[in-house]
């Protein structure tokens, strides 16, 4: 299920930044962004999985138990990175608006949500507790609440 979630995410990171250059939309490429470090998260999710599951070797005496927090270590730090995309794109934006096309937009957005609910729907059946997954669903499912309430 970790790797349809995978696919299923890249193609919508390449649906937003299609979208988002043809509509002139900084929250599109923004939200690509986001959904990029999601890709990369569920990623490092199934790459945690697997050293979680080898066993202990005479010099890794506990194993890989930790691979999970390593993953969640290097999805925080995609984050800020994404972040300093967004803000640096957002000075430009503010120097040379642009008109927005906001159909296009709310199409875009509209088929996020479905893919974090079926995503999420998918992790959360798959039924493995592993908490990298876990914070997966949780991450798709949070994505999902917060797109249907306003933003100030």
């Amino acid at each position: 299920m970790l790797r349809i979630s995978l696919a299923v995410t890249m193609l919508y990171v390449v649906l937003l930044v299609v979208a988002g250059i043809r509509a002139h939309s900084l929250a599109l490429l923004s939200e690509a962004g986001h959904n990029l470090s999601d890709f990369l998260a569920l990623l490092l999710s199934l790459v945690a999985v697997y050293l979680e599951g080898r066993p202990p070797s005479a010099t890794k005496t506990y194993g890989y138990r930790r691979a999970g927090v390593l993953a969640a270590l290097v999805n925080s730090l995609s984050l800020v990175a994404v972040s300093f995309f967004i803000f640096y794109e957002a000075l430009h934006r503010i120097q040379h608006p642009e008109h927005v096309r906001a159909g296009m937009m709310i199409w875009v957005a509209a088929a996020g949500v479905v893919m974090n609910g079926a995503i999420a729907l998918l992790l959360w059946r798959s039924g493995k507790d592993v908490t990298s997954m876990s914070t997966s669903a949780a991450r798709c499912c949070t994505r999902w609440a917060t797109r249907s309430r306003p933003r100030p």
